[in-house]
């Protein structure tokens, strides 16, 4: 069966991973499509880019701190009610819900103490500060994990973040798995253990590192998110990572004396448009989207590879974290919510046989042009 996905990126995207599969879940905007596909024709569901597409959700889409759009125009249509049913088999109850579902996992919502996250005082103090431990608290990321991961990888803080967050995977998938299924879901809370009581990167051994870098990308490349268990969980794994970077880019400080954020939005002068990610400078993350947040992190990444290159041979360390850069978190450059969704939806219809090779064609064309976008 031919795939619209392209050789490389689907190769990529869909490898089999050694770690252990978490619950099922629900693609919330890959039933989107499928439901716009089934009502109006797949030439027209497959016509919509992604910046029309995000304007349905976000009052000013350009902007990386856009509010959202208090009831989308497509929250009338005949088939929004449909959609809003196929939810319903996933346990999310009603039309209210189903679209908290869509912004959530679309990455249009923020980090705001008090709105989107909750942040007590012992958390501001774990976390080293407000805004830090609001962004840890969305990614779902515990104290223990995220200082440990943080000391491990120097100043890389993507990489850190990838190690943090595959750490926390372990450990949510050890919370839900009976102890005498460990071995048969390969889970290895050894690995978890040993990490934990590091006190020299170099002597992570290399096979642990190489299993939590198999469970990072196998969540990054999930399509489908638990509609069950914490906020954070039913987070898309991209938009996780980002934001734990961000907490950790909050907790080490700036070097500029100006605050990026006041009053749990952008501090005045900041920009607001696009230019607010231009000069790789830092966002008022808890203000910002979560696709805003990993549009910013994609330029961290960068930054963290190049000095991860030029300090490559100095430190064995380093190996370990440009490995988990060069063949992990590049996938977060290709692998958003929405950006090549269209594409898969398309190979599951085909191989069901709901849609035909050329009509499948136009997702792939159109994931052709966003990827090219995206890589920029």
């Amino acid at each position: 069966m031919k795939s619209f996905l392209g050789p490389a990126l689907a190769a990529a995207l869909l490898s089999a991973s050694a770690s252990a599969a978490p619950p099922p879940g629900i693609d919330a905007y890959g039933a989107f499509l499928r439901e716009q596909i089934h009502q109006v024709g797949p030439a027209q569901a497959l016509d919509t880019d992604t910046a029309q597409f995000v304007a349905r959700f976000l009052e000013t889409p350009n902007s990386p701190y856009s509010a959202l759009v208090e009831q989308p125009m497509f929250t009338n249509t005949v088939w929004w009610n449909n959609y809003v049913d196929t939810l319903r088999s996933h346990g999310i109850d009603g039309a209210d819900e189903a679209l908290a579902t869509l912004q959530w996992q679309g990455g249009f919502t923020k980090a705001r103490p008090g709105h989107e996250v909750t942040v007590s005082d012992a958390a501001v103090r774990a976390y080293r500060g407000r805004e830090a431990a609001a962004n840890a608290i969305k990614a779902g990321i515990d104290p223990d994990i995220f200082w440990q991961a943080r000391d491990m990888s120097g100043s890389a803080i993507t990489a850190a973040a990838g190690y943090a967050l595959a750490l926390q995977l372990l450990r949510e998938a050890m919370a839900t798995h009976d102890p005498a299924d460990y071995g048969r879901a390969a889970i290895r809370p050894d690995v978890l253990t040993h990490y934990l009581r590091q006190t020299h990167p170099d002597r992570i051994p290399e096979g642990d590192l190489r299993y939590l870098s198999d469970l990072l990308r196998g969540a990054i490349q999930r399509r489908d998110v638990p509609v069950t268990g914490t906020p954070s969980q039913r987070l898309p794994a991209a938009y996780r990572l980002a934001r734990v970077t961000a907490a950790y880019a909050d907790s080490k400080g700036y070097y500029s004396s100006r605050a990026f954020c006041a009053n749990d939005a952008p501090a005045p002068g900041q920009p607001l448009g696009p230019d607010a990610l231009e000069a790789d400078r830092p966002l008022c993350f808890i203000a910002a989207t979560d696709r805003g947040v990993h549009a910013w992190f994609r330029r961290q990444l960068r930054i963290d590879a190049l000095k991860l290159h030029i300090h490559e041979n100095t430190h064995q360390g380093f190996a370990h974290l440009a490995h988990l850069l060069g063949t992990v978190l590049i996938l977060m450059d290709l692998v958003s919510f929405v950006e090549i969704a269209d594409a898969f939806v398309a190979d599951r219809l085909v191989v069901e046989g709901s849609l035909d090779d050329d009509t499948a064609a136009l997702a792939s064309e159109r994931a052709d042009r966003l990827l090219c976008r995206i890589s920029r």
